[in-house]
């Protein structure tokens, strides 16, 4: 399976197509939260059907995070939703 990373600005950068996997990792918590919720906006869009989002997060933000999910256009079915960590599959 090949694996491609990229070392960019998260704010802006557009990731070119879709992907069976987007791992946010312990990243979107040090970004100001209109940025924050605008990187997990644009990235949403780049997660494949029934692809996956991991995100792992300070507990305080994934309110946020599922209120951004749910207003996305694609359906979302949550598989992890505990303490830090949400898994999504775009349905």
């Amino acid at each position: 399976m090949p694996i491609t990373g990229v070392v960019a600005d998260i704010t802006t950068y557009d990731p070119d197509g879709v992907f069976d996997v987007v791992l946010i990792d312990r990243t979107l918590h040090m970004l100001p939260r209109p940025a924050r919720l605008a990187v997990l906006k644009t990235m949403l869009d780049h997660v494949d059907q029934n692809g996956w989002l991991l995100i792992a997060d300070e507990t305080a933000n994934m309110a946020a995070f599922r209120t951004i999910i749910a207003a996305h256009t694609a359906n979302w079915a949550t598989e992890v939703s505990q303490r830090g960590y949400l898994f999504l599959q775009r349905l």
